[in-house]
């Protein structure tokens, strides 16, 4: 204690002079920081500042006010927090803090305006840059980040605009290149929103194209249904798409092609057709009008094909709805004048069917008179003449089903006479009648009858000669009966059997002739007459006994001649026709001949 006092003796009065100093600093401070803290602890009493009169406004009260308008976060009001502390002096004891707050202000602002930038808005994110006051440090980095800002936004401008460029040149692959690149630009609008908006719109662009190619290959096909199909394709292209000028195209050639088949279909009164396919026209295609004409034409020829007088009349009035100043309305004319006579036609056509029921030939013929009112120029002319063939012929079947009955009834006898009767009666029925080819079918059937009663005494006598064996007296009285008539096949049938069997005869005749030499050679000739004779023919049987006799000689000869030469004696064995009984011995004799002939032995030769 007592060296302390020392101590503070020694110092002496500066000693007490810094001391003093210093308590009066302390008392300074503590008033400041007591009056501050006294005004923050009193704002309460002026939370709303919007009823607080700035002029008289304190700095706290600015200060205070000023953070709560800070914190809303929006550039404007960051920009009326700066506003309403910048009046503070320097000379404030506050300015220091409020001087920190404005710069963190300031870089908020710019913050702002940064998220501007990234959501796409460059201006906005410009003008909020600016509005930082010149005083604040951070107002330096205004224009570094404004061209930051530019910079990034004139590269991403470049990129996309080659991309659009390359879309509009169809160039999908390079504009898909351009589009990557905007994803690695340093900004969210561009490579976010942009790059998937692109390439959206990349997409899109090829799938329209796509759809451009198939409307392109329908157009060129060229039939109705084919051209409605790439009206209806290209009408799908969006008006903000880069291919709407090309579908535009597509659907204004289609269009001409269209009218001309739709005029087709009309001149056809193909009315089905027509109502099916107009309403399938796009609204692009500027045929608004014509739509509508055309499905009145077609209401009407509809109405109309249904053929009654009713439906004629609703098909009137329907084409009267096409105004003469329409293409279409002379055409409607035509076909009003033409309903109209048919109206006329089905008038009566309907009367002379009603008289048709009595079926009488009166009543026919009064309806047939009735039909041919009917005028050639009237579109039902044809049927009228149909209706009138049916009605001619159906009179013409009642006039002569008599007299073919008549004919029917004679011919039942069977005998020539009532045959030829009933030929005559079925005569009287001319050409061109209904029941001509009946009674013609019948004739035919008669005179058959007729030539098989008159031809059946010859086939039969020369039946009974070939059976008696006279065979030439049989050819000559058959060949009597006449082509055309039903007996004449059966007759060449049999003539041809009885010549093959004179052949046959003959044949047999001259082996026998030729064998009765007995020579290899004769009997060799003989029997290859002999296998020529037919099976069919009666001396089949009478030819394989003599050749198995003739086969039989030779293999005598053949085996007398082994004794001299078994080289000739195979050759006579060999001619031995297949299917004798001598065959087949001939066949093992010959197989001895030839051993002995490869290898000779003293012994006479063996024999069957």
């Amino acid at each position: 204690m007592t060296q302390n006092l020392e101590k503070n003796e020694v110092k002496g009065p500066s000693w007490l002079a810094w001391q003093l100093g210093a308590a009066m600093l302390v008392l300074v401070s503590g008033s400041v920081g007591y009056t501050a803290t006294s005004s923050i602890l009193k704002l309460p009493e002026v939370s709303n500042c919007s009823k607080v009169y700035w002029p008289m406004a304190s700095a706290s009260t600015r200060l205070y006010c000023a953070e709560l308008q800070a914190n809303k976060k929006t550039g404007d009001d960051i920009l009326e927090a700066i506003s309403l502390v910048e009046i503070v002096p320097q000379s404030n004891p506050l300015r220091k803090e409020i001087n920190r707050k404005v710069e963190t202000w300031a870089e908020d602002i710019l913050d702002i305006g940064e998220k501007q930038f990234q959501r796409g808005e460059i201006d906005g994110a410009i003008a909020t840059a600016r509005k930082i006051p010149p005083n604040v440090k951070a107002y330096n980095l205004v224009e570094d980040k404004i061209k930051h800002w530019q910079s990034i936004w004139s590269q991403a401008e470049k990129i996309y605009t080659e991309a659009e460029n390359q879309l509009k040149a169809s160039q999908w692959d390079r504009a898909f290149s351009s589009a990557v690149k905007l994803a690695n630009v340093n900004n969210e609008y561009w490579s976010q929103t942009k790059y998937e908006e692109t390439i959206a719109r990349i997409k899109e662009a090829q799938e329209e194209s796509g759809k451009l190619d198939t409307a392109y290959t329908r157009l060129k096909k060229g039939k109705l249904d084919d051209l409605l199909d790439a009206m209806e394709r290209a009408d799908k292209i969006s008006s903000k798409s880069y291919a709407f000028k090309e579908a535009q195209t597509i659907i204004a050639d289609a269009k001409i092609k269209v009218v001309k088949e739709i005029d087709r279909l009309v001149s056809n009164r193909d009315w089905q057709t027509l109502a099916r396919v107009v309403n399938r026209i796009p609204a692009s295609a500027g045929l608004k009008e014509e739509v509508k004409d055309w499905n009145n034409l077609a209401s009407a020829g509809s109405s109309a094909r249904l053929g009654s007088i009713s439906s004629l009349e609703s098909a009137i009035e329907a084409a009267k709805r096409i105004d003469k100043t329409r293409p279409l309305y002379y055409k409607a004319q035509k076909l009003i004048k033409r309903w109209t006579l048919e109206i006329q036609g089905v008038s009566h056509i309907s009367k002379a069917r009603n008289l048709a029921r009595g079926g009488r030939v009166s009543d026919l013929s009064a309806a047939i008179s009735e039909a041919r009112l009917v005028s050639r120029y009237n579109p039902r002319y044809q049927e009228a003449q149909k209706e009138i063939s049916s009605w001619s012929r159906t009179i013409q079947i009642i006039q002569d089903r008599p007299i073919l009955n008549r004919a029917y009834g004679l011919a039942r006898n069977g005998s020539v006479t009532s045959l030829q009767q009933a030929i005559s009666q079925a005569s009287l029925i001319s050409p061109n009648r209904p029941l001509y080819r009946e009674a013609q079918g019948q004739i035919s059937k008669w005179r058959a009858n007729i030539y098989r009663q008159q031809d059946q005494p010859i086939f039969n006598r020369a039946n009974s000669l070939a059976g008696s064996g006279d065979l030439l007296g049989a050819i000559q009285t058959a060949q009597k009966i006449r082509p055309g008539r039903p007996l004449y096949s059966r007759a060449q049938g049999s003539i041809r059997n009885w010549k093959s069997q004179i052949k046959a005869r003959q044949d047999l005749d001259r082996a026998y002739r030729m064998a009765s030499s007995g020579s290899t050679s004769a009997l060799v000739d003989a029997i290859n007459v002999a296998r020529q004779i037919p099976s069919s023919t009666r001396y089949k049987q009478e030819s394989y006994r003599a050749i198995n006799t003739w086969s039989a000689r030779l293999l005598d000869i053949a085996k007398n001649r082994s004794r001299s030469s078994l080289t000739e004696a195979i050759g006579i064995a060999s001619k031995i026709p297949p299917g004798s009984p001598a065959y087949n011995r001939a066949r093992l004799q010959i197989e001895i001949w030839r051993k002995k002939l490869q290898t000779p032995s003293p012994s006479s030769p063996d024999e069957i």
